[in-house]
């Protein structure tokens, strides 16, 4: 964590005390001005701030010089010293009652100030790494207001004495946590220091005029110096003459304006995260433009009373909560407003001169604070009133906001879609730090799950894409809408020039965005994956950069509206990826076009099983099954029983859960014998929600050393059972588990924890999509591999029915079970497939979409249920040993006689296998696993 490294600590430390004694003094100063002084104290008031900055305008280029010429560290400890001498000069001045000494402590301070600003936000960079610029920038801002708002609040309200003596202890203080700064060391000693202080500042501007991006991000942000210096020096005329309020409303004020900046300061950290751009910055100068405005209009509005109010009593008074909220919120949009400006200046400035350009952007920023002083006081001296001037000020932002809006015509559009999609959506961004990572030859690849997916994708990547589009759609209404988001670039698919050009757009440096997958998913997971987009990544030497959209899939925008209960604003995340390149291969044969198509088909894959949301135990993931397709949504069937809904199925198990914990409280693990149909399913849950681990047992234990879970039937509970389960039931109160902890124990001693389950279900899922429309045929009980995560937690958590058809060697009715439930997929082995294919009518598996064995299926079997029922059986490798499934063959890629290409998630290296899946995560198969050369795992 930064704030636990010395390369920043000490720093941060070192200038919030220094920012403390700045506004410490010059709080306590403008309040005794304004108390003692009350005709005078508006001129005053913008007097003493007006010398506070001057110096910032004087000295700005020569300390940049001297930041870029002298170690930093050392200056930075030279200056402490400085500070504390200063400090002990104010006890001097208030002792022999001297106002204008102080005032010309307060400019030595400010000079000091001056020269230290270089040194601080120098620093940074030269400390800290590219994605820590924003955080430490937002830190640095944060505890500077944090600074400001414990100088407002002492400086306005302890006894002056008080604050000389503490003034002297933060000043010690400093000077000791400088000397904590590691070292820095001078990137240009060879500089020589110009005395000349204008035409330093001459050559410092004329630098910044080099570098446009650096020298328009100063101006930006010496706009918020001007309106912040501005507003919050009129804080003290604003209580005093409109107000009539005393010294608690001037406190409450600042501390609020205070405040506001730093909530600005955080949240941009939280929503930029890391990635240095200038998205919020329009948004944000319109903000503050209207907060200016809000301000105007309740000032302008409000009965001054005709007594001092208090504190209390200028709450009951009419405007009193808009001028607050207003005053908060133009400080919130203003730390919003200048943190990235800073961080941007910081990252795009030459490592050598980023003192120089710290001080460049100190001049402008004191002569914007100096300007609106000197125009306040004319302004106000010319007879306008208060309200009037913060009107003036909410002109001059709006017409800034239409310049920078101008400079950035995108970013204004792009922050407000985020905000709108942030708040409908609840929509995240994960990853940014890749996007960084990926360099300025990139293309894009993502998942295609609903018609949102292109706005999601263009108003949240961290900086302008290009859509390669089909040119049958540039004719659409809504590409000039969406042409504020992103560009887009026409792409003719039966013209391959159009491939080459694309490809050499990228290697100009745009980052390209494509939908490998060529349409919507019509299934929910990935669909057929066209080659084109690694093919151009591949003529480009560009990287690939995949992002997932998740939770657009159940939006009334996606196309599986009859397979998902869909809703209009579901959550939605994007998770970017770590970039990868693609290897260089020739694209002119349809074999090598395969290979990238396969290639790109499993880094998606891959992608989809990395950010697969992850929940922390099986029962947590039946309550959020349960939320997503309803408790009404039936979840099993089985001949001769009631059909088994998602919210039955919570409800019984959270009973019987009762009755296991008041049976054996202090056991870990509880026994099921021969655990199949709804009733095995129902107590398996039942344990999992008492907290215990789930032993299958083939028959039962004899020495009665494990506690055993008789059949349902055999139960009687109790009525605070019941009364217990239903109060869990309803308060989702469901015993919190480790992902790490054991949950079932399957025949052979073979312990799956709940990470090992549903990364099984993962893996599975994203390539062999299951939807609510399914119906799986299970006739294997769960003691088994297959009958237990790819027969049963799978489908159960995809919102598929369960159609339990639990009839040992009786295959007639096994088919007659799926003939009546109209089941679309169907998990067995060799001996279920071989003796339903004998015994089964041609007709009966009409329905059936998948059929899936394990890699005992004979080639005999195989050619008898295509020749028979017209269904290809897809085979995978299981391995009863790691108690999960090893590969698979699905229907975008088999080959028969393997068994399908490693699950994504799984890996093979020096004859062992490694997978999040697995009992102890990795295994070494008794026979060494070999491959052809598509990857298909052979069958031995």
């Amino acid at each position: 964590m930064l704030l636990k490294t010395k390369r920043f600590l000490p720093l941060m430390i070192t200038q919030f005390l220094g920012a403390l004694n700045d506004n410490l003094f010059k709080n306590a100063l403008l309040t005794l001005v304004t108390v003692k002084m009350t005709a005078q104290s508006d001129i005053l008031s913008n007097l003493i701030a007006g010398l506070f900055i001057l110096p910032f305008f004087l000295f700005s280029a020569m300390a940049g010089q001297l930041a870029d010429k002298y170690p930093r560290d050392k200056i930075a400890r030279v200056l402490k010293i400085t500070e504390l001498l200063l400090m002990l000069g104010v006890a001097l001045a208030y002792y022999r009652h001297s106002l204008p000494l102080l005032i010309v402590i307060m400019t030595l301070m400010g000079a000091q100030s001056a020269f230290f600003g270089p040194v601080k936000y120098a620093l940074l960079p030269q400390h800290l790494k590219p994605e820590e610029l924003i955080a430490g920038n937002a830190y640095i801002e944060s505890t500077t207001y944090m600074a400001i708002l414990l100088g407002l609040i002492l400086g306005t309200l302890l006894p002056i004495e008080v604050t000389i003596g503490l003034l002297i202890l933060l000043a010690a203080v400093g000077w000791l946590s400088a000397r904590q700064i590691p070292p820095a060391p001078s990137p240009r000693p060879e500089l020589k220091v110009s005395a000349n202080l204008f035409a330093s500042a001459l050559e410092n501007f004329r630098f910044l005029l080099k570098h446009r991006q650096v020298f328009m991000s100063v101006l930006g942000a010496t706009w918020f110096w001007t309106v912040g210096a501005l507003v919050a020096v009129q804080v003290y005329p604003l209580c005093g003459k409109i107000l009539n309020a005393g010294e608690g409303v001037i406190t409450f004020f600042l501390v609020l304006f205070s405040v506001g900046v730093a909530a600005g300061s955080y949240c941009c950290n939280r929503l930029l995260k890391g990635f240095v751009h200038t998205t919020y910055v329009p948004l944000s100068a319109v903000g503050m433009g209207v907060s200016l405005f809000l301000l105007y209009w309740f000032a302008d509005g409000y009965p001054t009373p005709a007594e001092k109010v208090s504190f209390a009593e200028f709450f009951s008074r009419p405007h009193a909560f808009g001028l607050s909220f207003n005053l908060f919120a133009l400080a919130f949009w203003g730390g919003m407003y200048v943190i990235p400006l800073n961080a941007f200046m910081q990252s795009r400035a030459p490592k050598a001169y980023v003192a120089t350009v710290i001080a460049g952007n100190n001049i402008f920023n004191a002569l914007g604070m100096v300007l609106s002083a000197v125009f306040a006081v004319v302004f106000l001296s010319l007879g306008f009133t208060l309200p009037q001037l913060f009107l003036a000020a909410a002109l001059a932002c709006a017409a800034v906001s239409v310049y920078i809006c101008a400079l950035l015509p995108d970013a204004l559009t792009r922050s407000l879609v985020q905000s709108l999609l942030g708040f409908l959506f609840r929509s995240k961004v994960g990853g940014i730090a890749n996007f960084k990572r990926a360099g300025s030859k990139v293309l894009i690849v993502s998942n295609h799950v609903s018609l949102l997916d292109g706005v999601l994708l263009a108003a949240f990547m961290p900086e302008r894409i290009t859509f390669a589009i089909n040119t049958g759609w540039t004719q659409k209404w809504f590409i000039p809408v969406i042409r504020l988001l992103v560009d887009f670039y026409p792409v003719d698919p039966a013209n391959p020039l159009s491939v080459r050009s694309l490809a050499e757009e990228i290697k100009k440096g745009r980052k390209v965005m494509i939908f490998p997958e060529g349409r919507v998913t019509t299934t929910g997971a990935m669909m057929k994956v066209y080659e084109g987009a690694g093919v151009i990544a591949a003529k480009a030497g560009a990287k690939i950069l995949p992002v997932r959209i998740n939770g657009a899939q159940y939006s009334k925008f996606s196309y599986l509206k009859d397979k998902f209960p869909t809703r209009w604003f579901p959550k939605i995340t994007l998770n970017i990826l770590e970039p990868c390149r693609f290897p260089a291969v020739s694209a002119g044969n349809r074999e090598a076009r395969h290979k990238i198509a396969r290639r790109l088909y499993n880094l998606m894959a891959e992608m989809m099983y990395k950010t697969t949301e992850s929940r922390a135990g099986l029962s947590e993931a039946l309550v959020f099954a349960a939320k997503t397709h309803g408790r009404r949504h039936i979840a099993a069937i089985e001949p001769g029983k009631r059909p088994l809904t998602f919210g039955r199925l919570l409800r019984e198990s959270c009973i019987l859960a009762a009755f296991v914990r008041r049976s054996w409280p202090a056991a870990d693990r509880i026994g099921l014998l021969n655990p199949a149909g709804i009733d095995g399913l129902v107590s398996l849950f039942a344990v999992l929600a008492a907290g215990k681990t789930a032993v299958m047992l083939e028959e039962e234990d004899r020495s009665g050393s494990l506690p055993c879970l008789p059949p349902i039937a055999d139960i009687r509970l109790s009525v605070l059972d019941r009364i217990r389960g239903l109060g869990c039931c309803i308060r989702r109160r469901i015993p919190r588990v480790g992902a790490n902890d054991p949950a079932v124990v399957l025949p052979g001693n073979v312990t799956l924890t709940h990470r090992n389950l549903l990364a099984g279900c993962s893996q599975l899922g994203t390539v062999l999509p299951f939807n609510a429309k399914d119906k799986v045929a299970v006739a294997r009980p769960l003691s088994t591999v297959i009958g237990l995560v790819p027969a049963v937690l799978l489908p159960l958590f995809s919102g598929s029915r369960l159609v339990f058809c639990l009839h040992p060697a009786q295959y007639r009715q096994i088919a007659e079970i799926c003939y009546d439930a109209e089941a679309t997929v169907m998990f067995g082995d060799e001996a279920l497939f071989a003796g339903c294919g004998e015994a089964a009518h041609q007709y009966d598996f009409f329905s059936l979409r998948y059929a899936l064995s394990d890699s005992s299926l004979t080639e005999k079997t195989f050619e008898l249920w295509v020749k028979k029922f017209g269904v290809r059986i897809l085979s995978g490798l299981i391995l009863p040993a790691a108690g999960a499934v090893v590969s698979f063959n699905t229907p975008l890629y088999n080959r028969p006689g393997t068994c399908g290409s490693l699950l994504p998630g799984v890996s093979y290296r020096d004859g062992v296998l490694k997978s999040d899946s697995f009992a102890g995560r990795e295994i070494k198969p008794d026979k060494a696993l070999t491959f052809d050369d598509d990857g298909y795992v052979l069958t031995n």
